[in-house]
């Protein structure tokens, strides 16, 4: 599935996590659009820190982060290593049964460059035919919704579509969700019909 600004990628990652993912501890994400609706954990953040979710500058940088002592973790390492990008915020994000995420969008490219624009990348890393993931394009009143399944991605523009998700399951929803810089192998995920284990 294809719009101007958001995509499903080709793609799939094939991996086992859940047994990390049960043992993680999650922390609250006081951002607007977030707050109540999930917890998250970092990767890679402005301070290093698993509990810093979120960005403190108008532009983000991939200069101005570093990762966390979870990506220490073999299994969340090879994970995170598959995506060959320039990096900011990467995040794992917990969603209990009943909640949702509201549309909303992000001003991450505002403030930015061309050289600086950046895409985000949400990857399921379980899946559940009630786990719904919705994009809206800004120029339009169609709302997508989307069931991506295990280790599947999709990649889009944060500032111009309006994305939310929600879980209308009875089990826990996870999902990876990284801002990079684009580049030629984002292309490739995206166009290649491949599986890449891990």
């Amino acid at each position: 599935m294809m719009t101007n600004n958001f995509i499903v990628a080709n793609t799939i990652i094939k991996g086992e996590w859940s047994s990390v993912l049960n043992k993680l501890s999650f922390f609250e994400c006081d951002d607007y659009d977030l707050k109540n609706a999930v917890t998250g954990i970092a990767l890679k953040s402005e301070s290093g820190n698993v509990n810093d979710l979120l960005r403190s500058k108008p532009v983000e940088k991939p200069e101005d982060y570093s990762f966390t002592k979870l990506y220490e973790h073999k299994k969340i390492k090879s994970l995170v290593d598959v995506f060959k990008l320039e990096t900011t915020r990467i995040r794992i994000f917990k969603q209990e049964p009943n909640q949702k995420t509201s549309l909303h969008v992000d001003y991450n490219n505002t403030n930015s460059s061309k050289e600086e624009y950046l895409i985000r990348i949400w990857m399921a890393l379980n899946s559940n035919k009630n786990f719904k993931y919705y994009f809206r394009d800004k120029n339009t009143s169609i709302t997508n919704t989307i069931c991506l399944e295990k280790g599947q991605s999709v990649i889009f523009n944060p500032d111009t579509v309006y994305h939310g998700a929600e879980n209308n399951s009875n089990e826990v929803r996870y999902s990876l969700n990284i801002i990079a810089k684009p580049n030629e192998w984002l292309r490739y995920f995206v166009e290649r019909k491949e599986v890449i284990t891990i």
